[in-house]
């Protein structure tokens, strides 16, 4: 249920309200927000946040960042707390109604989580109405935070492994859950007595308001309609999962964009997956509808040994592109079908230039471009990649400028595995056509080296 006022609207009448959540048991955690007034104490075994003594260096998170610690005092209206094992709270009082207004700390992001002083440009706020509040208002209200909602979704290890991995996100792009966790992919309503993050993009305030509320859906604790492309892929182990949102979106930028695209929380310990761009991690990234062959460098992180199942978990709307798992070290291009996992063997550890997604045109607009459905091309790490399961060891691959100059040539290229790689590293960012001479066959495509 939602208890809804709109603007201006005011409270009469005497008694008390009851809010009821049911929160998590034991030892798992639940971010909270009180949707009362003078609230005295916070569900659970309780502790607050404080961004000024954060860091943002992500190995000094065990047991705890350095911003958390225990609370036992009232919850301030707006505020997030965390708490483990509230189990079913009540809030009893009056209920929180009007303008609600939180300071915001700012401190610089640093998007490669390694600067040790203290301050974290990361808020922790809460809902503190009786109903739930949309997040694309509370967004549109608030220009001074950043676009993406952080919510908390333990991975259900009750309590023994807390890491950076067990955020869900919610931007304009769409929801991207933890997987594991208890409740799913955020979908856009920011239910009562719920406690989030925001990221600050400078000092200032954080307002909510009566205009932010909605009716429902309020059932959600911690699918956009439309034409637009969306691929949420993810890499899983037995007991670990994680996942990132690709968005090819009409409103999106090449830029990072507050709306669309999200940074991710790196985790040292557990399995991580992102998407490189601007050179900077997302858990979420939009780009415009492509009109060539993309590539989208990805970062993958795991403190397990053994067998990584990666998924094209859902594929929305890609109807003129393939997608492509490429694995650079083993040299093996998957194509990605929705639902079927790709089993690969990895060591723990980090790889940062091994594997790369790939968008591959396969409807064309003239029968010129038919070769291209032949050739798969692509720029990444410095290399041009080239495959095609018709080239010859005397094949001769050109690489042209969109004036027609030709910038690169190589004849007798060495294939492994069906794939040729060539230096680009001197090569000016743009977009090149990709011609393979090869048993009297003309191949070509288009390419974009970033």
């Amino acid at each position: 249920g939602s208890l809804v006022q709109s603007t201006g609207s005011t409270l009469a009448g005497s008694g008390s309200y009851q809010v009821q959540r049911q929160g998590a048991t034991g030892q798992r955690f639940n971010f909270w927000s009180a949707p009362i007034t003078g609230q005295t104490d916070v569900p659970g075994t309780s502790y607050s946040f404080d961004s000024n003594a954060s860091t943002q260096d992500e190995s000094d998170d065990q047991p705890s960042d350095p911003g958390w610690s225990s609370y036992n005092g009232a919850m301030v209206p707006g505020i997030g707390y965390a708490g483990s094992g509230g189990g079913l709270a009540t809030f009893t009082g009056t209920v929180n109604n009007g303008n609600v207004a939180v300071p915001l700390v700012f401190h610089a992001f640093d998007n490669t989580y390694t600067q040790t002083t203290p301050g974290t440009p990361f808020n922790l706020v809460g809902n503190p109405y009786p109903s739930a509040i949309s997040a694309s208002q509370l967004i549109s209200d608030n220009p001074s935070i950043d676009g993406t909602i952080y919510f908390w979704d333990d991975d259900l290890s009750g309590g023994t492994d807390y890491s950076r991995t067990d955020f869900a996100y919610w931007n304009g792009t769409g929801g991207l859950g933890t997987g594991a966790g208890s409740v799913g992919a955020p979908n856009g309503s920011i239910g009562t007595a719920q406690g989030f993050y925001v990221r600050a993009l400078n000092a200032g305030t954080l307002n909510f308001n009566n205009g932010q509320r909605v009716a429902g859906p309020n059932t959600q604790f911690f699918r956009a309609n439309g034409e637009d492309s969306r691929l949420w892929l993810s890499i899983e182990t037995d007991s670990l999962f994680n996942q990132v949102l690709i968005g090819a979106l009409e409103d999106a930028t090449e830029d990072e964009d507050r709306l669309y695209d999200a940074g991710k929380l790196r985790s040292a310990n557990g399995i991580s997956l992102s998407a490189i761009a601007n050179n900077a991690e997302h858990a979420i990234m939009a780009f415009p509808p492509p009109v060539t062959d993309r590539t989208i460098p990805l970062r993958v992180s795991t403190e397990q040994t053994g067998t990584h199942i990666f998924k094209a978990q859902t594929i929305e709307n890609f109807t003129a592109f393939a997608l492509y798992l490429d694995d650079i070290q083993s040299g093996i291009s998957y194509l990605l079908t929705e639902g079927v996992g790709i089993p690969i063997m990895l060591n723990a550890g980090t790889y940062d230039n091994r594997f790369f997604l790939n968008l591959v045109r396969t409807s064309f607009t003239g029968m010129e471009d038919v070769a291209e459905n032949m050739l798969r091309a692509y720029a990444a790490n410095g290399f041009l990649h080239v495959g095609c399961a018709s080239c010859a060891p005397n094949a001769t691959i050109e690489l042209m400028d969109m004036s027609g100059r030709v910038v690169l040539t190589a004849a007798n290229p060495q294939f492994a595995a069906g794939v040729a790689m060539l230096d680009i590293n001197s090569i000016s960012t743009g977009v090149y056509v990709v011609r393979v001479t090869t048993n009297d066959q003309v191949l070509s495509g288009k390419i974009l080296k970033h």
